[in-house]
């Protein structure tokens, strides 16, 4: 679930950014696209499934590791980097939570 939780502030950061690079990223990564809850690009899914622990890190701590991990791997996402230097994404956690949890509910079925 953690991936999800990931994914869904991405997805929130290009509501934030308009920025097409995080766009092509985040079509990729897509935990909607299969019934497990992650994409259909396995290599995606290893390289950003432990990138944040959404039940033991802080708001600020999940903004600073997906922070990195975009410039590890998505250098081209300038304003969604330079959007998460001061981001308060605690404004956004419960709503990427609650949506992780329905797609998982949803999953299930």
């Amino acid at each position: 679930m953690n991936y999800a939780v990931c994914y869904y502030l991405l997805l929130q950061c290009l509501f934030e950014t308009l920025e097409d690079s995080l766009k092509e990223l985040l079509e990729k990564m897509s935990p909607e696209a299969s019934d497990e809850g992650i994409p259909e690009d396995k290599a995606i899914y290893k390289k950003w499934k432990d990138v944040i622990d959404y039940k033991t890190m802080s708001a600020d701590e999940i903004r600073a590791a997906i922070r990195r991990k975009l410039e590890y791997t998505c250098p081209r996402a300038e304003k969604t980097i330079e959007f998460l230097k001061d981001a308060d994404l605690s404004y956004y956690m419960d709503e990427a939570i609650l949506r992780a949890e329905a797609l998982f509910d949803n999953s299930e079925e």
